[in-house]
């Protein structure tokens, strides 16, 4: 009975869902389109969202302080600076959320059939499965701390106490040079942009984090920003790689700046505005618009994302080289850091089609789909015998294939 019920989850794919279902689609998605605009304004004071359990603490405090500190005495109304901050948030709210619902209404017009509702539901589904992941393992975390010894309720928070610890480290790093706060948000956004492009395309060079941390970014046969996965799900190495992000980006800012609330400021504006560009990034029913727009266009180059980005995600084998896409990585301003390392590439007049190379068939099951990476590398550690080989497959590049493996996502 139990060995059925798993294997029931482990092989059971979503059906296919009718069109009279259409409605409640269209319904999710507008819903969707605005949680995730109003959402991500708690993620506006960051260089660079990577995903859940990459240290990104979701708060609204940072766009709190910056509309107290632009504000006016008290009893004299807004201030001009406030107003405008206010009509930024609403640009980005409206910008956001219209891009996102315009996204899946005119996939009809740009692909001749409606989204599939069936991978609406899959790929939705996957974001949920790998963010209950983290909060899984994060419960285990606190249960072996409880089990050590600490307090149940301190036990749920140490995971956070470690990254806030690695904060107050990195803030007892002096400030070796203490530049004008808009030179430091400028210094903060590139330097940062340069960890960030090496963070990507390590994702995409090696097996051992292509596997657990960015393969399922790339999944997604058909883009709209519902059925697309975090940058990062750090499932199951944010142990490792959280305490690290939170720790370079912290000192970053530390040893250039003592101004760090006007850096944040400039990042925040920065960030209300770049959504204009950076929502195209997994739109493809929006490509030719975005390309043949001149203001999302410009946008996005300055902030390295929008279609750009969507080339990034092609699925044609000519344009993909051993280790996968590594086009449009991004990362900084105005793609610096793919055209230093040769991977910037101009828009193209023909729109691919994206998701994994040569668009095999997956499973349409979204704990699958999630976990076919941790299986795929434990199915090939207990296959390929000896250390050498079990090492091979852990620290070898994507291009990399043991004698014996399996890729649990693809139907084969």
């Amino acid at each position: 009975m139990q060995r059925r019920w798993v294997a029931t989850l482990w092989e059971g794919e979503v059906p296919e869902i009718p069109e009279k279902y259409r409605k409640a689609g269209t319904a999710f998605v507008v819903v969707f389109a605005f949680w995730f605009a109003l959402s991500f304004l708690g993620w506006a004071q960051y260089v660079a969202y990577l995903g859940p359990g990459l240290g990104d603490d979701w708060s609204f405090g940072p766009l709190r302080e910056l509309w107290h500190r632009l504000g006016t005495k008290q009893g004299e109304g807004l201030s001009l600076a406030q107003m405008g901050l206010l009509g930024l948030v609403l640009l980005n709210v409206a910008a956001t959320a219209g891009i996102i619902i315009a996204g899946y209404l005119r996939y009809h017009a740009a692909f001749r059939k409606r989204f599939p509702l069936r991978q609406l539901v899959t790929f939705f589904a996957l974001n949920t499965v790998n963010a209950v992941a983290i909060g899984l393992m994060l419960s285990v975390i606190a249960l072996i701390a409880w089990a050590s010894g600490f307090e149940l309720s301190r036990a749920y928070g140490l995971f956070g106490e470690l990254l806030n610890w690695v904060r107050t480290q990195a803030q007892s790093i002096p400030t070796v040079i203490n530049v004008p706060a808009w030179l430091a948000f400028l210094l903060i956004v590139n330097i940062g942009g340069f960890f960030h492009y090496w963070a990507h395309r390590v994702s995409h060079e090696s097996r051992l984090f292509w596997l657990l941390f960015h393969r399922t970014h790339h999944m997604t046969p058909e883009l709209i920003q519902p059925a697309t996965q975090a940058v990062f799900f750090a499932f199951p190495l944010f142990i490792v790689a959280a305490p690290l992000y939170v720790f370079v980006f912290a000192a970053i800012a530390k040893l250039i700046t003592q101004d760090v609330g006007s850096v944040v400021a400039y990042i925040i504006v920065y960030k209300l505005i770049a959504a204009c560009a950076t929502t195209f990034s997994h739109q493809g029913a929006l490509y030719h618009y975005a390309r043949e727009n001149r203001f999302v266009r410009w946008l996005s180059v300055v902030v390295s994302e929008g279609p750009y980005h969507y080339l990034h995600h092609s699925a044609d084998p000519t344009e993909n080289s051993a280790r996968g896409n590594l086009v449009n990585i991004g990362g900084g301003m105005c793609f610096i850091w793919d055209r230093v390392f040769g991977t910037f590439r101009e828009l193209t007049e023909h729109r691919p089609e994206v998701g994994l190379e040569g668009r095999p068939a997956l499973y349409m099951n979204p704990l699958r789909l999630a976990l076919a990476g941790c299986a795929q590398l434990a199915y090939e550690l207990k296959h390929n015998p000896g250390p050498i080989n079990k090492l091979k497959l852990l620290c070898l590049g994507t291009d990399y294939v043991p004698a014996n493996t399996r890729d649990f996502a693809l139907k084969t």
